[in-house]
């Protein structure tokens, strides 16, 4: 088996300041999860990937249209086109290279779009308990300072006229994408395609983690992070071939992925301070950068240890498991 509980049977430690900022960005992916729709088996491969995509699309549709607006939008559309490349992924040996790579793009660069949004909100947010952490001084005045910058680009970002514009010109490029959707022609395959596209995406998974052991840095558990996610939501997408057992690989690739989106967060805050000192960052921040670097360390830690669980086994085993569920259910000569 896979995948299991965390090392020690606990969730992974992080500290108040990263939990208090992430968690409603978790409960929005909770939500999200709960109204995921899965692969039918009983329903070729084109039919499931037409089904799956429109669906996904207008959901992210009904967000971005959503009035009034607020961040909380911006972020679910973020994850539906998450969600959305997770799919093509998947399809990636029914689409063939040229469609996957062009839908891939596509959807990567919409939530591209929205992104800046999103980034600004959570360095704000992670700000604020941090600040109330720091004694009185130097340090704490200039954290008060950035943030109060960060929080004016926050409100310019989400002004009425830049944040309108970025979500029709998203809201433009999915309808028109859409409208293409009948006339997809993937390959005559059975759905147990998808299956071979989620034993790739493990494979890319293990790669990403066998790099990681060797040379471990921010942007190796970022590009980690985003094979982490792809797998999460591709398995939520098989959780009805076996309720019981997949339930408890994807709450463990959600607590990893999680886990290593609290990393990116605290890497985007470092860089956020960089830019705004423009300067010596030890100097200026050395109770906020031995937090962040603490905290870094403490997630990574945790990180490396649930993945040497979940991808304990060689890409062919995990997915031999996954035919055999596909076989047990009947629902596959």
């Amino acid at each position: 088996m896979p995948f299991s509980g965390s090392p020690d049977g606990k969730t992974t430690r992080v500290s108040f300041f990263i939990m208090h900022n992430r968690c409603k960005l978790h409960t929005v992916s909770n939500q999200l999860a709960l109204k995921n729709p899965g692969i039918n088996f009983d329903e070729p491969f084109g039919r499931n990937l037409s089904r799956l995509t429109g669906a996904y699309i207008r959901e992210t549709l009904k967000q971005l249209a959503a009035i009034p607006s607020d961040e909380s939008n911006v972020h679910k559309a973020r994850l539906l086109f998450k969600r959305l490349r997770s799919l093509v992924r998947m399809s990636r040996f029914g689409l063939g290279k040229p469609e996957t790579k062009r839908l891939d793009h596509f959807f990567r660069d919409q939530g591209r779009k929205l992104s800046r949004i999103r980034d600004a909100e959570v360095v704000a947010r992670m700000l604020k308990p941090m600040i109330k952490n720091i004694e009185r001084g130097e340090e704490r005045t200039l954290l008060i300072r950035f943030r109060a910058r960060l929080m004016d680009q926050r409100r310019k970002l989400q002004g009425k006229d830049n944040a309108l514009e970025a979500r029709k010109e998203v809201i433009h490029h999915l309808t028109i994408l859409q409208k293409e959707i009948p006339l997809w022609e993937p390959k005559e395959e059975p759905s147990a395609i998808f299956l071979t596209g989620a034993k790739a995406t493990y494979l890319g998974c293990k790669s990403r983690f066998k790099g990681l052991k060797k040379a471990q840095d921010d942007n190796a558990l970022h590009a980690w992070r985003k094979q982490v996610k792809y797998l999460w939501y591709q398995m939520e997408l098989l959780l009805e071939l076996w309720p019981s057992r997949f339930s408890a690989w994807v709450s463990d690739l959600k607590e990893l992925s999680q886990a290593l989106g609290m990393h990116h967060d605290l890497v985007l805050l470092e860089m956020a301070l960089k830019a705004f000192v423009a300067s010596d960052l030890e100097k200026m921040f050395p109770e906020t950068l031995e937090k962040i670097n603490e905290e870094k360390t403490r997630i990574a830690s945790g990180a490396i240890s649930l993945g040497n669980k979940i991808f304990s086994v060689k890409a062919s085993c995990f997915y031999r498991q996954l035919n055999a569920c596909l076989q047990e259910a009947g629902k596959q000569d």
